[in-house]
């Protein structure tokens, strides 16, 4: 019972953390912006993973739920590094944002991992900084 009560104030904390995602530094500039959703994503990265490191080996259904509210707190802060990046699609906070989200391999499994990659080709097919993301991508493509 005390963990799972743990495991509920975890999962309250990353959902309070995600929901700040689009309001960080609303008057700061873009680079500003997406370093402190790298910071706030971090934070939410280790209480999740706090969570699941408390959790006895019984509660499968527990770290199911944290895993899936995970998946959607990376999500939207993947949807807002990517929304950067399409505020200024050649600026190099952009390559920045795209690179971000796409060496987090959890991406490519998300909708927002498919517009990156899209993001990338069409603006950054020339930029010799695509490498890291090229073999980050080429290495990390989920099984069919």
């Amino acid at each position: 019972m005390r963990s799972r009560r743990f495991c509920f104030a975890i999962g309250l904390a990353v959902f309070i953390a995600s929901a700040r995602v689009n309001s960080l530094a609303d008057d700061s500039g873009r680079a500003d912006k997406l370093a402190a959703i790298q910071t706030a994503y971090k934070k939410a990265e280790d209480a999740y993973e706090k969570a699941v490191d408390r959790l006895d080996d019984a509660d499968e259904k527990t770290s199911e739920e944290l895993e899936l509210k995970f998946a959607e707190t990376q999500q939207e802060y993947f949807n807002a590094a990517v929304e950067i990046a399409k505020a200024d699609a050649k600026s190099d906070v952009a390559i920045v944002a795209l690179d971000w989200v796409l060496t987090i391999p959890q991406s490519h499994q998300m909708p927002t991992g498919l517009v990156a990659v899209e993001e990338v080709t069409k603006h950054h097919a020339a930029n010799p900084k695509v490498g890291k993301i090229v073999s980050w991508v080429g290495n990390n493509v989920p099984p069919r």
